[in-house]
């Protein structure tokens, strides 16, 4: 049986030839494909860095007329957060140090190449956590901002109503922060001080521990943001240990860097790996490569704690914003009804209305139509962020049929022409959620049209590598690039209401609903060429057994 191996965009900085032939051939012998480019000097570098993507750099540390320092220094002047690892035969501990403190993640020497692959492995892994705590630190800022807009919008547009939310005030100035607290486990008393003497001056909680058996008791008992542990120890050893700690749920995302003799081998480094390691350091520990490789940890975890409160202001501005948009909304609409129905009446029964007086009674029928429009749809976002949903296999092409009996009259009344075209995939969804996102779709391609022109409209779906993305696409009046993002916001209209009449909360529930079922949406547009909005789900390859809610009853398909 041939094992699967894994994909490397590798760029290589070295000049010689052969030297990484034996490191493409250490890495596929571990399990890698390398994709791979090898470079030798500024120009080829800075070229290379242009015109592709890269997953990892290796570079050796000195060559001819270039230097590995020069090339981390141009990787990280081209903002790319991009892995880079030192492999050369002429790294001493001095200069090992000066490249971890210039940025590089990690050095390897020639002769020790049985620590490249775990080092790889390693760093891929640690460059993807960061690029999601990225993209979710942008995220919570975006929506944290458009939480704190929107309840001002809210405020404004409830004015009259006595009722009064009570408002989120500014977070206080933070506090000094905590002390992070580091477990170091040895069996030996000696070493314990030396690595207390050497991370004493980083300011942080040390607790220690002189067995397995100890440091598993502390560490179940304490919030604990690396654990620096010895592998030779008598009892329970540190892969014992590390095995133990990554089976109990409180302990398991704790980092653990073993700390291990020179005489280890190959194959116990690739155990400690697979028993949870984060990182392997060998004795004699050199102090400014611990405190370094410490340091990084420290402050991946005071990243994830500001995170985690990050994201608990985001759940209660939600909280806040979802509990007094349902009260308002549900409260407004009897009154509403009563105003709508009695000024109707008045303009059906009342024929001694002059035509100064039939204008202000249709002005009230009017906005009295147009905030219930609103009410309804804050009402449906409400619904769609604090309901329960099940996500499971779901047929597009029931979905879009489903949409167009619910738009099927304002279709007909429009004069509209809607193609579907077929057959639609698969994908993880959510059968009301979906429908309900394209049918605001499908409504807003029927309504954004120049006047006396038949809305043409074209539904159809495509599958970009593990992802369904379904469009809804029309030739109406299009939309500027600079409004792209705004208009799933709740509340947002670029037009004014007496053009085109509307909520302004249809594009943020198909926004929510993409959210909601793991997926997301966009749209291409251009003033005067229509506009193609998509919605994005997982893909589905093969049956599954979990049903999407309100999926379609068997009717003999694939």
């Amino acid at each position: 049986m041939t094992l699967s191996k894994h994909k490397l965009r590798l760029l290589i900085v070295e000049d010689s030839p052969e030297d990484a032939s034996i490191l493409l051939r250490e890495l596929e012998a571990r399990g890698f494909a390398p994709d791979w480019r090898q470079v030798a000097t500024e120009a080829d570098l800075r070229d290379a860095l242009a015109k592709a993507e890269w997953d990892l750099v290796i570079a050796d540390y000195t060559m001819p007329g270039f230097s590995g320092t020069a090339a981390l220094q141009q990787v990280r002047q081209a903002g790319l957060d991009l892995p880079f690892i030192f492999v050369s035969g002429t790294l001493g501990e001095e200069t090992a140090v000066a490249a971890m403190k210039a940025g590089a993640n990690d050095y390897i020497t020639k002769g020790n190449l049985a620590r490249l692959a775990p080092a790889i492995e390693r760093e891929l892994r640690e460059a993807r956590n960061r690029a999601g705590m990225r993209r979710l630190e942008g995220r919570t800022g975006a929506e944290t901002s458009m939480l704190e807009a929107k309840i001002r919008d809210l405020e404004n547009q409830v004015a009259s109503v006595t009722r009064q939310m009570r408002t989120e005030s500014h977070p206080a100035a933070p506090g000094p922060a905590a002390k992070a607290r580091i477990l170091l486990v040895d069996d030996h008393p000696e070493n314990l001080l030396a690595l207390d003497a050497i991370l004493s001056d980083l300011g942080q909680d040390l607790v220690k521990a002189g067995s397995g058996e100890e440091a598993l008791k502390i560490a179940y008992d304490g919030n604990f943001a690396l654990i620096l542990l010895d592998v030779r120890m008598p009892g329970l050893n540190g892969f014992q240990t590390a095995e133990l700690l990554r089976k109990t749920e409180r302990t398991r995302r704790i980092p653990i860097i073993f700390l291990t003799a020179n005489g280890d081998r190959p194959d116990d480094v690739q155990r400690g790996y697979l028993a949870g390691a984060v990182d392997y350091i060998t004795k004699p520990v050199i102090p400014d490569i611990l405190r370094a490789k410490v340091g990084v940890f420290l402050d991946l975890h005071r990243k994830e704690a500001e995170l985690r409160a990050k994201t608990a202001r985001l759940e209660e501005l939600n909280k806040e914003l979802e509990d007094f948009t349902y009260s308002v909304s549900h409260d407004l609409r009897a009154p509403l009804r009563a105003v709508r129905g009695f000024s109707q009446i008045l303009l059906e029964e009342s024929g001694a209305l002059d035509a100064s007086a039939r204008d202000l009674a249709e002005r009230i029928r009017d906005g009295a139509v147009r905030m219930q429009m609103l009410i309804e749809g804050l009402l449906a976002l409400c619904h769609l962020t604090r309901s329960e949903i099940k996500l499971g296999t779901l047929d597009l092409g029931w979905a879009v049929e489903e949409a167009l009996k619910i738009v099927a009259e304002e279709v007909t009344a429009r004069g509209a022409r809607v193609e579907v075209i077929k057959p639609l995939p698969r994908a993880r969804g959510h059968g009301l959620s979906l429908i309900q996102a394209v049918v605001n779709l499908i409504s807003n391609a029927l309504k954004f049209t120049l006047p006396g022109v038949p809305p043409e409209v074209t539904v159809r779906a495509e599958t970009v590598r593990d992802r369904v993305r379904l469009w809804v696409e029309d030739k109406g009046i299009g939309i500027s690039p600079q409004h792209h993002a705004r208009i799933f916001g709740v509340f947002e209209r670029l037009h004014a209401q007496s053009a085109y009449p509307g909520s302004g909360v249809g594009l943020a529930i198909v926004r929510k609903a993409m959210e909601r079922m793991g997926g997301g949406c966009g749209v291409a547009s251009t003033p005067g060429q229509g506009s193609r909005f998509w919605v994005e789900l997982p893909a589905i390859y093969l049956d599954d057994p979990t049903p999407g809610l309100l999926s379609p009853p068997a009717r003999g398909r694939p």
